[in-house]
């Protein structure tokens, strides 16, 4: 490294400059902190994409029926509905209180209406609306080039 001086008069050491050290050994803590909060978050991000995408490699889309719409309170700030289905799966007659989907959508839904759902036969109990999971789950697919491609512009 070269320091601001064009011609220094003598070689200096690091620890001859008062607090070089101490400045140095802070860049080097903050860095690893940095990168270590980019890990964790990375790794955050990676188990929540990885789920999503199996959820939807193993998800089975089965028919249900609206019993009952929560529409959204616009003065709340919700943006979801909810929606209570009916719904056969695995030879059992099963009832889905809280499914979500948006509030366009529940304009169109309401009781007796026709719904399709993704199941997870890890846990059929708690189905999914099948549009919206597909829709949430459409940029979850470009996650990975775009890490790649901050990973290849990080080390140019």
């Amino acid at each position: 490294m070269r320091l601001a001086i064009p011609n220094p008069p003598r070689k200096v050491s690091l620890t001859q400059v008062p607090g070089a050290v101490r400045r140095l050994a802070m860049v080097a803590l903050g860095g690893v902190a940095l990168m270590a909060a980019f890990g964790f978050g990375s790794r955050a991000a990676g188990r929540y994409v990885s789920a999503e995408r199996a959820f939807l490699a193993r998800a089975d889309e089965v028919p249900g029926r609206v019993s009952a719409v929560a529409r959204p309170d616009s003065s709340k700030g919700q943006s979801e509905a909810r929606l209570t289905v009916l719904y056969a799966y695995a030879g059992k007659e099963r009832v889905a209180t809280g499914v979500r989907v948006s509030a366009e959508a529940s304009l169109l839904l309401g009781p007796g209406g026709a719904v399709s759902l993704l199941v997870d036969p890890q846990n059929p109990d708690a189905p999914r609306e099948a549009r919206d999971a597909r829709e949430a789950a459409g940029p979850l697919g470009w996650v990975w080039p775009a890490v790649a491609l901050g990973a290849l512009l990080a080390v140019t």
